[in-house]
């Protein structure tokens, strides 16, 4: 991914996948394993982006 060196793939499934559930399960993993990004806006109105695993809560 990019000019960080980070080896990664994208993966297509065919199955719904809207919830880190739903992907865990069509993956055969556990929602530890998925990670969920969230585009947030802070308190001066500037985009940030949180990557986070999906088995926890962001605040």
């Amino acid at each position: 991914m990019g000019h960080q060196n980070i080896s990664a793939e994208i993966i297509k499934l065919s199955v719904k996948t809207a919830t880190s559930e739903q992907a865990a399960l069509a993956l055969s993993i556990s929602t530890s394993q998925i990670a969920k990004s969230l585009l947030l806006v802070n308190e001066c109105k500037k985009p940030f982006l949180v990557i986070a695993p999906s088995d926890k809560k962001v605040e």
